[in-house]
């Protein structure tokens, strides 16, 4: 059963390097699609403590063997690659000579192949009978919430879908007229081809969305930033032409705005957002109302029909279709941005609205047999929480309410 991870370590290392054909990708995709905790896994390694801390784990087991896959699959005088990236970490500090041998980056083959074995045999363990077994095996990863991942669905002017996800190498995806598509660490970046001299190309609009449990980031013609929170959509042209730059906007998104002549403009709840060169964030989820946009720096000003409100830095605006943005001077911006730095941050909000997006990022569904006006007074916790152990932490600090997990559904009780 060895070999059969050290094939995929191989498989995982040359979809790093870019190298694979696509039966290799296809091979590759029917293991991460077999079990959640197969993408849980390549996921982690982008985390270098975590690879640092399985290094430490291993480092006294398996040491021979997992030298032998080692020597299989990495060249001793080529440099490692990881994600794409020339190693530049210093190896693993340990007496084990394995890791002093092999660049850290490399030992990490290692540890996807001794990784994979014990994700094989947890699988393959007989059944514990167990008469107060959970209602939800939890054998059965499928029905455990697992946190966000770098996921998303770009849909071209034609109608080709393309579902791009963490593990996918980077490069080039399409090119459509005047655009080149490629994918790159988390982005999908928009390259215009057209050449001086050239005719006006022909204006598409494409989109981009992310699913409950996913985040993306695009980088539109112009060199303009977004990052799509979870449940969210863009809009965009092939080319930016006249006086304007303009992108519609569903759900939640953080932009970064190349400064140009043109007014770059997102549409929002039947709003605009008109800015130059700017950092903000905007709150638009078709669930809500009211929309919100926060300036990080720079300027810009909400239109809603004829009225418009300047918004200064570290101000934010609600604003809605045919009502006067209203401008807040001092909103908590570690909360509003808290998305960006991975965290849930809820403080003076309803129990309700958390749970909202705490759903939204877990794609879990949210079951009220009780609806309880609670207002939580503060709560932070880390996005990347298993499900469970971030409910535990919310309990702690609701009274006369309870929660209850079953698969993924989260009943609301009192």
């Amino acid at each position: 059963m060895l070999k059969k991870y050290e094939h995929l370590a191989e498989l995982i290392l040359k979809t790093w390097r870019g190298e694979t054909n696509d039966q290799e990708k296809a091979e590759l995709q029917k293991w991460l699609d077999a079990d959640t905790k197969n993408r849980e896994l390549i996921k982690n390694f982008r985390n270098l403590d975590w690879v640092i801390g399985e290094l430490k784990e291993l480092q006294n087991t398996n040491e021979i063997e997992a030298e032998k896959v080692l020597s299989r699959i990495v060249d001793e005088d080529k440099e490692a690659i990881y994600l794409g990236k020339r190693a530049t970490s210093p190896p693993v500090k340990t007496s084990n000579r394995l890791f002093t041998k092999w660049k850290w980056v490399a030992a990490a083959a290692v540890v996807v192949t001794i990784v994979g074995v014990k994700v094989f045999n947890a699988h393959n363990k007989p059944p514990v009978n167990n008469n107060n077994a959970p209602e939800i095996s939890q054998r059965d990863s499928s029905q455990t919430p697992v946190p966000g991942t770098e996921k998303a669905i770009l849909t071209l002017a034609n109608g080709r879908r393309f579902v791009i996800e963490d593990t996918m190498a980077n490069g080039y995806l399409t090119a459509q007229h005047n655009l080149v598509f490629s994918n790159k660490n988390g982005m999908i970046i928009c390259t215009e081809t057209l050449r001086t001299g050239e005719k006006q190309p022909l204006l598409q609009f494409h989109t981009l969305e992310t699913p409950r449990g996913a985040t993306y980031g695009l980088v539109l013609p112009d060199g303009s930033k977004v990052w799509l929170n979870s449940e969210s959509r863009i809009r965009f042209p092939s080319v930016f032409t006249g006086n304007e730059r303009l992108v519609e906007l569903e759900g939640e998104a953080f932009f970064e705005v190349a400064h140009e002549p043109q007014h770059f403009i997102v549409k929002a709840k039947g709003a605009e957002i008109r800015v130059t060169g700017t950092r903000f964030n905007v709150f638009a989820h078709t669930g809500n109302k009211m929309a919100k946009v926060t300036l990080i720096e720079g300027q810009l000003s909400v239109w809603s029909g004829e009225r418009a409100a300047p918004v200064a830095p570290e101000q934010s605006a609600v604003f809605a279709n045919g009502i006067m943005p209203v401008v807040n001077n001092e909103p908590d911006m570690t909360k509003i941005l808290a998305w960006r730095n991975n965290q849930f941050l809820f403080e003076k909000d309803s129990l309700t609205s958390a749970l909202e997006e705490i759903a939204r990022w877990y794609n879990l569904e949210i079951v009220y047999e009780y609806r309880p006006a609670i207002i939580l007074n503060y709560f932070k916790d880390f996005r990347n929480r298993p499900i469970d152990t971030l409910i535990d932490n919310l309990t702690a600090g609701c009274t006369n309410v309870h929660f209850k997990r079953i698969g993924m559904k989260l009943y609301v009780r009192k």
